[in-house]
């Protein structure tokens, strides 16, 4: 049996889904192989997995024992570089060689085996001193002065060591507006297209793990929605599932910052959480929030046919009773074409009637 969805997507969010044998960054094209097969008694549990590319997949899987050309990889060997890729994408360290890489000129397709050596051998030089020029165009950066396109116009400009240094200082620096703003402007500067993923994936990451409520509204409110619809969607499911828990939680101040900014970058919130999302947003709407709740009602006004859809089906018929809420009977009213036939008499009798009589009509039926 496969491994269970929870322990693969820890693996990759854990990985960046990036190798460790040849330190591809993998993107969909990857696998969550055992250690110990199941069929020599190994378990579906997260110390027994290790996520590989195709690739080096086959290769391992390919090695004969009867006929042994090489040497084997040890259960032992792959641990140890399964556990110290987990740590160098704790610490953001290989993303930003990945994306140092990619400015110097090669994309993901070039980063296997020719340069996996190169790789770990920068990672494992201590220390780094970077040089005066990376230094100065860190400030600029991390103050915003000068503009944030000249940035990323002097990162090309470094050498690829200082190239990894600045972007890992930017992204340590996640609760800074200028060094946020200087991210996405190398982020959403089309000469980096192949990095940007990554680098979206990294810092969403931080945020996630490490970042205030203010910290996930400046990302949400700075990131790209088309380059973040491509992150690794079990890091976005944590990310999101995050800041829905703050839209619940209904506290005022954090309500007035995070809903605005969830609303700008709702498209990229994973298929599996948008029930829970339309949820919050349904009851923002009619909160006493005073950025929060104009923010949902305009997003329920405007609300894809799919978000739509997947509120109504999440909306129980008790719930109605209860709710004698301006925002949620415009937004039932807006699609009837959603409603569910079976439901329809309802539906219609709540967005037409008053609460008190609908509330008389259908008491007994749902109490």
């Amino acid at each position: 049996m496969p491994f269970p969805p929870d322990v693969k997507a820890r693996m990759f969010v854990r990985s960046a889904r990036i190798c460790p044998l040849c330190y591809k960054q993998c993107g969909t094209n990857i696998e969550a192989a055992h250690l110990v097969a199941e069929a020599d008694g190994g378990s579906n549990e997260d110390d027994n997995g290790i996520p590989l590319c195709f690739d080096c997949h086959q290769e391992i899987g390919a090695y004969d024992n009867r006929h042994p050309k090489g040497n084997k990889f040890s259960i032992n060997e792959l641990k140890a570089r399964r556990n110290q890729l987990y740590d160098l994408v704790e610490k953001g360290s290989i993303q930003a060689q990945i994306i140092a890489q990619g400015l110097h000129g090669r994309t993901y397709g070039n980063l296997r085996h020719e340069t996996a050596a190169e790789l770990a051998s920068d990672l494992a030089e201590e220390p780094f001193k970077p040089s005066r020029e990376a230094l100065s165009v860190l400030q600029q950066a991390q103050t915003q002065w000068g503009s944030v396109e000249a940035f990323a116009r002097k990162l090309m400009l470094l050498e690829k060591r200082d190239r990894a240094f600045v972007l890992d200082s930017l992204v340590e620096s996640f609760d800074s507006d200028p060094a946020v703003r200087s991210l996405m402007a190398v982020i959403t500067n089309g000469a980096f297209a192949s990095e940007a993923t990554v680098l979206t994936e990294q810092l969403l990451r931080r945020v996630t793990l490490a970042g205030e409520v203010e910290d996930k509204a400046r990302f949400m409110r700075l990131a790209p929605v088309a380059v973040l619809e491509n992150t690794d969607p079990a890091l976005r499911a944590t990310f999101f599932h995050d800041v829905i828990d703050i839209m619940r939680r209904d506290q005022y101040k954090e309500v007035n910052l995070i809903t605005p900014a969830v609303v700008k970058v709702q498209s990229a919130i994973p298929q599996e959480i948008r029930g829970d999302y339309m949820k919050a947003l349904l009851s923002q709407a009619d909160s006493g929030a005073y950025d929060g709740a104009p923010a949902a009602r305009g997003a329920l006004r405007t609300i894809p046919a799919e978000f739509a859809r997947i509120g109504l089906e999440g909306l129980e018929d008790r719930a109605l009773l209860s709710m004698d809420a301006t925002s949620l009977k415009e937004f039932v009213a807006n699609h009837p074409s959603l409603w569910d036939p079976a439901r329809k008499e309802i539906f219609q009798d709540f967005v037409s009637m008053d609460h008190f009589h609908f509330v008389q009509k259908y008491w007994t039926q749902l109490k």
